[in-house]
C-alpha cells in the first residue's frame, strides 16, 4: 500500500484533488495485490458534522 499512498499524495499535491486513488474499488485491488488474506474496503460517507455549543 506504500506505493498507493505515495501516488495519492502526489496526485493531491499536483491537482489539489484525491482522484480515484481513494475509491474503495481501487483500494481493494491494491490491497488484494499484496495478498493480505482478507481485505475489505467499502464506501463510507460520514454523517454531517454537527458542532454544538
Amino acid at each position: 500500500m506504500g506505493a498507493l499512498g505515495v501516488r495519492a499524495i502526489d496526485r493531491r499535491v499536483t491537482t489539489g484533488r484525491w482522484g480515484d486513488v481513494t475509491e474503495p474499488a481501487v483500494l481493494q485491488r491494491s490491497a488484494l495485490s499484496l495478498n493480505p488474506g482478507g481485505a475489505a474496503f467499502v464506501r463510507y460517507r460520514p454523517g454531517r458534522l454537527v458542532v454544538g455549543r
